[in-house]
């Protein structure tokens, strides 16, 4: 009974603080692969609930087109609870791209991970080993790299989690920044987490591809109206064309804002994922970006009182020439006209524009 008694609070030092500092959002034991789901109006994948030989556990394989294939766990706006470190496992052979999207106190967001070492606008590089093809574990402080490209910004929910690519993924979870259990009476000995920095940006830009969007950006539609794709060109630091791969999901009988997802990679192994927005029945907004492209009525009124002081100086110009022209009769009648380049002392000074 004592012996029972001791397993059971051993048990507890060990679970009950992983429970309360971690928030499970896959781990693949059920074997289920009910949390995930293919994008729509995307290519063929599939989604398995497998045993890994390698991991001794079970994991989630998707099997499809490369990049064009898109699979999303839907997390309904998770609240996050005291910690916006994100961690996941994953064995990828091949390129991928994995968007984590947010809310935040400044608007919706997307984080975006992928192989190389390059990071830009609210993407980072999870390093060019990430694709060899071995089990990995990868931890990201979400409302850090949120707040190196967009300042004093938290999040509130976490939207989905969403990744492109065929390869195998594991418990996905938020996690404590700093040590899940303490070392009590030296009986628990628990490895700290500790948070991977991103790495600076490098001054070699060129290294990274260069996606360039045609047409406009934002759209905008009208209930029902439907999205046509403008397209748009990729290229490499060489000049070379690059294959763009592009996907949304846009359900224009429903009011909202969309995005449409442009991924390109290089040879090196580089991914740089550009945006379109699409903003389907906001009137409100379509009139705040028409009114964006009106003048300024400030403007126009520094203009026009300009304009009053450009008319008033030239009538002061055109009062003084006739009383020179009074002045300056001879005696022969002649007028003797001033020099152009010599201005009389009291000559109507021209406003500034």
């Amino acid at each position: 009974m004592h012996s029972f008694k001791y397993l059971l609070s051993f048990f507890i030092l060990i679970i009950t603080p992983s429970l309360l500092f971690s928030t499970i959002y896959e781990n693949a034991e059920n074997k289920k692969t009910t949390k995930w789901s293919l994008i729509n109006n995307t290519s063929a994948g599939t989604i398995k609930n497998i045993y890994d030989k390698n991991k001794k556990s079970r994991v989630i394989q998707f099997l499809g087109e490369h990049t064009k294939s898109v699979y999303i766990l839907k997390l309904s706006n998770q609240k996050i609870n005291k910690t916006s470190l994100l961690s996941w496992e994953m064995n990828y052979s091949e390129d991928f791209v994995i968007m984590v999207e947010l809310n935040t106190n400044k608007g919706k967001h997307t984080l975006i991970y992928t192989p190389g070492n390059e990071d830009s606008n609210l993407q980072y590089g999870l390093g060019r080993n990430s694709t060899s093809g071995l089990w990995k574990t990868y931890e990201r402080d979400l409302e850090k790299d949120l707040n190196n490209f967009i300042g004093n910004s938290s999040i509130i929910t976490i939207n989905n989690f969403v990744i492109k690519g065929s390869g195998l993924i594991d418990n996905i979870q938020l996690v404590a920044p700093k040590k899940i259990v303490e070392n009590i009476k030296n009986k628990t000995v628990v490895k700290e987490q500790v948070v991977k920095k991103p790495a600076k940006p490098t001054t070699t830009t060129n290294l990274m591809p260069v996606i360039n969007l045609y047409g406009k950006n934002p759209v905008l539609l009208q209930k029902g109206e439907v999205y046509v794709e403008a397209g748009a060109s990729a290229i490499d630091s060489s000049g070379a064309e690059l294959t763009i791969n592009i996907s949304h999901q846009i359900d224009i009988f429903k009011e909202g804002e969309y995005s449409v997802i442009y991924m390109t990679t290089n040879s090196m192994g580089n991914s740089v994922i550009d945006k379109r927005r699409v903003i389907v029945g906001k009137v409100s907004e379509q009139k705040e970006i028409k009114k964006k492209n009106e003048p300024d009525p400030e403007e126009s009124l520094k203009l026009e009182q300009r304009s009053e002081e450009l008319s008033a100086w030239e009538t002061k110009l055109k009062a003084r020439e006739e009383e020179l022209l009074e002045q300056e009769v001879v005696k022969d009648k002649t007028i003797n006209k001033v020099p152009l380049n010599d201005a009389p002392e009291n000559y109507p000074q021209r406003p500034g524009l």
